[in-house]
């Protein structure tokens, strides 16, 4: 069943497509069904969520989430931030779980199918294919994208991010999420444990990858784990900008498609869902113009002071250092990338003289 518009006293019937059943495509199917429409989505892996390509974190920016969402394992209590000194941002307030991102997955499609979505898996195919049989496509094909490969959307240079899933003692670390800044690295290292004896680590760069990436990976466990065993290794790109436009023609780029993973710490679940939830009340309202406006307006609070914050990053640790200081002691998680964060920050530019300090290639700006 496609949405259903009138136009001069006649039904005019539009069927949509979804690429990828990833938490953008799936957020898409729900909120289409939720508005009438029933569409089809295109799989091309033959289970959801395999392999999971990320540390499987979920923090509820949007207040996407009424309690605890299927597949949570624990509900996090402080995320830390390791720079000189550690960070501490309490979480009692905001909604962060660390996921079994495979359960949680197939429990959004099993939720979906009984809801009347059409989900095909294990079926890869092309944009510039079912762009011809469908009316609309919202492209959720992840990073890198069916976009980039066939219309050469530009994202900037891709990030990379690889991580262990490893078995270890966690006593100390269960119920905290723990990220690390190193010296004269523009990226991010993180620690998430699924449990007392299992977690996920790994190592994100924005560019420069090192040539021995697997050996910076290995080395960061020994220091931070000490004895450990790894289970499975994995890698996977990150688009974390967002290109100059959102549609290509009648393609709604949604998630990693649409280059939302945060440019500061990687993570980009929340966006994902929230864009897929955007693009499909823009097919159900019959208005997909307004489909890039509505998108970038809602996340634009968390890229600002996400972009800001990898510009200092990028330019000098101590001023880094400084700036996580003052966010720990003046501003709660729930609140950290918002358009008021970002306002606070503003007069610590001049301060602390981050224009001159800042690589010469501007951060794109959204």
């Amino acid at each position: 069943m496609g949405v259903h518009f009138f136009y001069r006293g006649i039904v005019i019937c539009v069927q949509v497509a979804i690429l990828g059943a990833g938490p953008a495509g799936l957020e898409a199917a729900m909120e289409l069904l939720r508005g009438g429409i029933s569409p089809t989505v295109f799989e091309k892996k033959e289970r959801v969520g395999s392999p999971v390509r990320c540390g499987e974190a979920l923090l509820d920016l949007h207040s996407l989430f009424d309690g605890d969402p299927p597949g949570s394992m624990r509900r996090i209590s402080e995320l830390l931030v390791h720079i000189e000194t550690v960070h501490h941002f309490p979480a009692d307030n905001t909604g962060l779980w660390i996921m079994d991102k495979r359960e949680w997955l197939e429990s959004l499609v099993a939720e979906a199918r009984s809801l009347g979505a059409s989900i095909e898996m294990g079926r890869p195919v092309l944009l510039s294919d079912i762009r011809k049989e469908y009316d609309y496509v919202i492209d959720c094909s992840g990073c890198p994208s069916q976009s980039l490969k066939e219309y050469g959307v530009d994202y900037g240079p891709l990030g990379l991010a690889i991580q262990y899933r490893v078995s270890c003692d966690l006593d100390e670390k269960a119920g905290k999420l723990g990220f690390h800044y190193i010296p004269g690295e523009v990226g991010f290292r993180w620690i998430f444990p699924k449990s007392r004896k299992e977690a996920n680590i790994g190592v994100g760069w924005a560019y420069d990858q090192p040539r021995e990436k697997w050996d910076t990976l290995n080395q960061f466990a020994l220091d931070q784990l000490g004895d450990f065993e790894v289970q499975r290794r994995i890698s996977g790109y990150l688009a974390m900008q967002v290109p100059s436009r959102l549609s290509i023609e009648n393609i709604l780029l949604c998630g990693d498609a649409a280059g939302l993973a945060n440019p500061y710490h990687g993570g980009g679940i929340h966006n994902a869902m929230l864009s897929g939830r955007i693009a499909s009340r823009c097919l159900v309202e019959g208005s997909p113009g307004t489909y890039d406006p509505r998108l970038r307006k809602a996340v634009s609070g968390e890229l600002k002071v996400a972009n800001f914050a990898r510009s200092i990053l990028e330019g000098s640790y101590k001023h880094h250092e400084m700036m996580v200081s003052y966010l720990e002691k003046n501003v709660p998680l729930e609140k950290l990338f918002t358009h008021e964060t970002y306002r606070r920050l503003l007069p610590y530019i001049g301060i602390w003289n981050i224009r001159s300090l800042i690589r010469k290639t501007p951060l794109p700006s959204i």
